[in-house]
């Protein structure tokens, strides 16, 4: 998409995420996220600084005291381009704020890929719903490392598109 940063009325931001970043969201990290990156043999600070190094597009969520509270990104791998999101307990706290922006941002990654998927874990209700409003289909779920998860694609044809 681009690299500037997108300031909301809000006062939240999402920027170009960096390593400075990585502390605050690895180590508040949700629940479901770490079982996610766990089951994917990383810890939360090697998945985010994983993600720094190796994808396309990187980016922070900032709340209006400039803490980040979510990352997310696309990158390339054997299935295609991927889109994916770590977040701190924040990310419910400021759901309103997420939602209202949040589909613009993964519509906008479909619009220049696509088509983009990953797999999240089953147990992750909340996610999926939020998945599936951005327009994601699910496959059967499958395990990975024991732990139960369900690839999701979203099509640029299933979605109003923002690129």
């Amino acid at each position: 998409m681009d690299n500037s940063v997108h300031k909301y009325p809000s006062g939240h931001q999402v920027i170009p995420a960096t390593l400075d970043h990585v502390e605050h969201i690895a180590t508040h990290m949700r629940y479901h996220d770490v079982l996610e990156v766990e089951a994917h043999n990383f810890t939360p600070h090697a998945a985010l600084e994983c993600a720094l190094r190796l994808d396309i597009e990187t980016y922070t969520i900032l709340d209006h005291n400039d803490v980040p509270y979510g990352m997310f990104g696309c990158g390339s791998g054997h299935e295609g381009f991927y889109i994916w999101m770590l977040g701190t307990d924040d990310v419910k706290k400021y759901r309103r704020i997420f939602i209202k922006h949040s589909r613009a941002w993964v519509w906008g990654f479909v619009g220049i890929y696509e088509k983009v998927y990953n797999y999240v874990h089953t147990e992750n209700k909340l996610a999926m719903r939020w998945l599936r409003w951005c327009g994601a289909e699910f496959e059967e779920p499958i395990l990975i490392n024991d732990q139960p998860f369900s690839k999701f694609t979203i099509n640029k044809e299933n979605v109003c598109v923002y690129s």
